[in-house]
């Protein structure tokens, strides 16, 4: 069995989220359409399988996600930050780490693309480099 540590953990979520990102570039045309498209494919599973394995932390974690105050919603960054928090809190639900991880790096290279700036401190490579 392999074992990363978080710094290991933190340098194979960035590459993975590099790697998305260049497809995407260079590959502009199908590249984006592939990533939503794969976004699309993993939401009902990622929902399904975090109304099973969801731990009350969870829960309130997603209830959180959801609450978001309508002042803080009444922009476009303010619509896109709302959705990144409740689609990272339903992935941590599902238990896997890897879904957490890939959703994230969906989710992030799908905001960064329509012009919204990822906050340093929101992201999952911040939070396993702390």
């Amino acid at each position: 069995m392999i074992y990363f540590d978080q710094a290991d953990a933190t340098q194979v979520l960035k590459v993975m989220h590099d790697s998305l990102d260049l497809i995407i570039k260079t590959k502009s045309d199908d590249g984006l359409h592939n990533l939503v498209q794969m976004r699309m494919i993993l939401e009902p599973g990622i929902a399904a399988a975090a109304a099973e394995l969801a731990t009350e932390e969870n829960i309130e974690a997603i209830q959180e996600a959801i609450a978001v105050p309508d002042n803080e919603i009444r922009d476009r960054d303010g619509v896109v930050d709302a959705d990144l928090k409740f689609h990272l809190a339903l992935a941590r639900a599902t238990q896997n780490s890897f879904v957490t991880v890939l959703l994230n790096s969906i989710m992030e290279l799908l905001a960064e693309y329509n012009g919204y700036q990822v906050p340093a401190n929101g992201g999952i490579l911040t939070e396993l480099a702390d």
